[in-house]
């Protein structure tokens, strides 16, 4: 609320120190606006209600005062009523907002796009180079009040023939069907308010462009879910609060049997045994929760050992209502069909206050002891029962612990957002503090060889590093496709099996295909090439989401393709294609169902996945008569407080070439060295070679010789 003169005053000063940034060489300056965001106290006229009130004497910049009090802006419910809070879950006076209130406004307020786009326009005339916009999620922000539904009658009058919303509408009357009507169905209004969310943004970046040519527009999305919409109409599209890549391990992971359990054996005799720490994460919809397990690989039979599990969260970010209780391990003998359970002590209810209000918040360390009577190899359960009072009560959960779920990386997440048209920029909190720089090494490499050219927030040495060789070697990224025999396909309005903000607690096929080194490319199914010739050189197409939108030509050029002998592999039959069964649509004597028990994979592996060689990662780009390889080393120890990387010994490769290549040379580039020649060899249309010894990242370029 200050003075016009000293506004004016500290316009011209934002002007000169931006002006300043830019001749040091910051070449992009943005500040920060909330999509739905109000702050104040409609009761009081205090924050943007005092605003409001004296909006003529800063009518100079904002113009004329909006003819709507802001308390009109606000979102209403399904009844009609005022939504003071921003949504569930969120106080209505936060700490960062106190003693002002935060407000969740309608984005769909005329009063508010309006004062949204002088907003930009007045960023983009101090000479700012954009605008980064927070909270871009349209769950946030459903609201029923008059302009929505008017909207919403819009949006169905100029869409109605478009293949989706057509069959979403199936069996309704379209010209009487009302927002708040209780037959809509909840797709199409998520889908409604995606695009509103989208063109919001476009509506941004064009007012912004119209001041200042090459204004961007980079809100914070945080959804994996919906970035493929929400990130439609702007520059880049942020995660928040990413998970970091590693193993959950706090030493080099042990080997693992065949089906890739963590077991304990037991024997007569003395054995060599060490203690390790695992990471179990769960995030399955309504369950929450990360515990680290340790135990020994082996023991003798008779020696009493001591296994614990140290609770870490239950809940999301520990803020919710959950709560688990019940904790015990299952110790299982497939040979012998012998089940030990053992109680995990102290007893008690964890998370939330429980349900006599004795519940206590992670961390909590439990623990049991077990004596084994017979030898044998015993695999590790850690079981619990779960509550989320709004949704499931007393569930019971047991898991088995897996090797494959030891190593977390974004590959699926990334391949899929190089669909976006917005860069991907990842902010992962760990990668800003001290004693993390290897993570933030290995988060660099990811987004490096998986993204097609997201980034990763970080400062210091390995940003620095990673800088110089995008730098040096610009002829490593520019221009490159994705490039595999096989393909997974991805929903485009989701829900797919990825998550950028906590990792999918379950194993899935494109985990499966990156672990054990088949490479892949991901496909959307909105951009699916409606022509079957297009998709001719897959080997097989992955079905892996539960359901999936395409028009009828696309559809037709999928079944196409599988008439013409392609495979499509369904990871569940329940799967679906515009509402009907994908399995029925295409044919159930063409296609073939996931079985863990037998992956269907018609490809070879790129190279053998044993020892620490199993956490690595590979992607294949092609330009012209050149393949580039992308190899990322996730041995990087999340639970050691050093954060190791522990390297991978030189690996023989076999890369599959395209028709007819019969000689090819092979450089080897590391942001830690100069490009190294590799000898290589060319048999089978697959070129054989050996990639020195693996820090964190290197890159094998090949190219086609005469």
């Amino acid at each position: 609320m200050l003075t016009p003169e000293a506004l004016a005053e500290r316009i011209e000063n934002i002007r000169r120190t931006v002006a300043r940034y830019h001749e040091i060489g910051i070449r992009e300056i943005t500040p920060y606006i909330c999509y739905f965001t109000l702050a104040g106290d409609h009761e009081k006229r205090e924050g943007f209600w005092k605003f409001y009130d004296n909006w003529d004497r800063y009518a100079k910049w904002a113009g004329p005062r909006p003819p709507h009090d802001p308390a009109d802006w606000l979102r209403r419910d399904v009844h009609g009523q005022l939504m003071l809070h921003v949504r569930r879950g969120y106080p209505y006076t936060p700490d960062y907002f106190a003693p002002l209130h935060r407000y969740g406004v309608c984005t769909n307020h005329p009063d508010w796009i309006e004062w949204h786009r002088r907003l930009i326009r007045m960023v983009a005339e101090v000479g700012y180079d954009g605008c980064f916009v927070d909270n871009t999620r349209p769950d946030f922000c459903c609201c029923y009040c008059r302009y929505c539904k008017a909207a919403f009658g819009k949006f169905l009058e100029e869409n109605r023939d478009i293949y989706w919303v057509r069959r979403l509408t199936e069996g309704l009357d379209i010209d009487k069907l009302k927002l708040d009507s209780p037959d809509v169905p909840a797709e199409l209004d998520r889908r409604f308010r995606l695009l509103r969310t989208s063109d919001h943004m476009g509506m941004l970046r064009r007012v912004g462009r119209q001041v200042k040519p090459g204004f961007t527009i980079f809100p914070n999305g945080n959804s994996i879910r919906q970035c493929l919409t929400t990130g439609g109409q702007c520059d880049r599209l942020m995660f928040e609060g990413t998970f970091s890549p590693g193993i959950l391990t706090a030493d080099k992971p042990p080997e693992t049997g065949e089906m890739d359990e963590i077991t304990i054996r037991v024997s007569d005799d003395a054995v060599k045994s060490k203690r390790y720490t695992y990471r179990y994460e769960l995030n399955d919809h309504w369950m929450e929760l990360e515990a680290d397990i340790s135990m020994p690989t082996g023991i003798r039979v008779g020696q009493p050992v001591d296994l614990q599990v140290k609770l870490v969260g239950v809940g999301g970010g520990g803020r919710d209502n959950d709560f688990a209780e019940d904790f015990h391990l299952l110790l299982e003998d497939p040979d012998s069909g012998e089940r030990v359970r053992l109680a995990l002590e102290p007893r008690g209810v964890f998370g939330a206050a429980g349900p006599l209000g004795k519940g206590k918040r992670p961390p909590a360390v439990l623990k049991a002891t077990w004596t084994p009577k017979r030898t044998g190899r015993y695999a590790v359960c850690l079981g619990f029962t779960y509550t989320d009072a709004g949704h499931i009560r007393s569930h019971p959960h047991l898991a088995r612990l897996l090797g494959t779920q030891l190593c977390r990386t974004h590959v699926a997440e990334l391949l899929f957002t190089q669909h976006m048209n917005a860069r991907c920029i990842y902010l992962g909190y760990e990668t800003g503090r001290s004693g993390w720089e290897n993570v933030q090494e290995l988060s660099l490499a990811e987004l490096a060889a998986f993204s097609g050219g997201g980034g990763f927030s970080g400062h210091g040495a390995p940003q620095a590093t990673y800088r110089t060789f995008f730098q040096k070697h610009p002829e490593l990224f520019d221009g490159w496709q994705p490039t595999a025999p096989v393909a997974v396909l991805y929903a485009y309005w989701g829900p797919n099996p990825l998550n950028a903000h906590r990792p999918v607690g379950r194993v899935t096929v494109h985990h499966y295909l990156a672990g054990t080194h088949r490479l892949f490319v991901a496909l959307v199914a909105a951009r699916l090439p409606e022509q079957s010739d297009a998709l001719a050189g897959f080997r097989a197409i992955y079905l892996q989401s539960p359901g999936y939108e395409m028009s009828p030509v696309q559809l037709r050029g999928l079944c196409e393709y599988v008439k013409r002998g392609g495979r499509v592999v369904l990871a569940d039959e329940k799967i679906t294609i515009n509402g009907r069964p994908a399995a029925e649509l295409l044919g159930r004597d063409k296609i073939a169902l996931w079985d863990w028990s037998k992956p269907t994979t018609p490809t070879k592996p790129v190279a053998v996945s044993d020892g620490l060689r199993r956490n690595v990662r590979f992607a294949l780009y092609r330009r012209g008569d050149r393949l580039a390889l992308h190899v990322v080393n996730y041995n990087v120890c999340l639970l050691d407080k050093a954060k190791k990387v522990l390297e991978v010994e030189p690996t023989p490769l076999a890369v599959p070439l395209p028709g007819g290549w019969k000689a090819v040379k092979a450089t080897c580039f590391d942001p830690d060295g100069e490009p190294q020649p590799l000898k290589c060899t060319v048999a089978d249309a697959t070129a054989k070679l050996t990639l020195p010894k693996l820090h964190i990242y290197k890159i094998v370029l090949l190219e086609k010789a005469s």
